[in-house]
């Protein structure tokens, strides 16, 4: 098992855990209209289960946290990011090397680990929760283009245009845009 298959099953592990924690395996905020349902994001028990950023509402904080992006005792660089992600971030800290997070003896190798990390957690946390909508919404898209305005995608396979074959001759993209307005 290479190190990224262990990281992912302790990852897996600690999301069991807070699962339990929470008392359900769907968890999702209580607050209405919040989607939040990353159960590192959650805090209390079903059914009174409420998201980081709604806590902090309640308590009149800010719902953005500073977060050290390579561990506090790495780098004392940190940034505003939402309370919610902090949480993820935090999760996903916690199953560094004990030795790379806290780094006692400042060594520059567990600082330059540290700060890779740190990287592939954010990319990580990125593409978990901000990119899994978007392929569907692209192939809906298309298939709405297909149906309302007679389109099809052309060119050469795997080259990424700017221009739509469609009913009465190739449209560029915001031209096929403008149509789907006035449709």
């Amino acid at each position: 098992m290479n190190s990224d298959e262990d990281y992912l099953d302790r990852l897996a592990d600690l999301r069991e855990d807070r699962y339990r924690a929470l008392g359900t395996r769907s968890p999702r905020c209580s607050v209405g209209g919040c989607l939040e349902s990353d159960p590192f994001a959650l805090t209390g028990a079903e059914p009174k289960i409420i998201c980081q950023e709604h806590l902090a509402d309640q308590l009149r904080s800010s719902w953005t946290q500073d977060h050290h992006y390579s561990g506090q005792a790495n780098s004392p660089e940190k940034g505003p990011i939402p309370a919610n992600d902090h949480a993820v971030e935090n999760a996903m800290q916690s199953l560094w090397p004990r030795d790379t997070l806290r780094n006692s003896e400042g060594s520059p190798l567990l600082r330059a680990a540290a700060a890779t990390r740190g990287w592939l957690d954010i990319l990580r946390l990125v593409s978990e929760r901000t990119l899994p909508w978007i392929p569907a919404a692209l192939e809906s898209l298309d298939a709405l283009l297909k149906d309302r305005l007679s389109c099809r995608s052309g060119g050469e396979p795997g080259r990424f245009g700017r221009e739509i074959a469609c009913e009465g001759g190739v449209r560029s993209v915001v031209e096929v845009a403008r149509g789907l307005r006035t449709t």
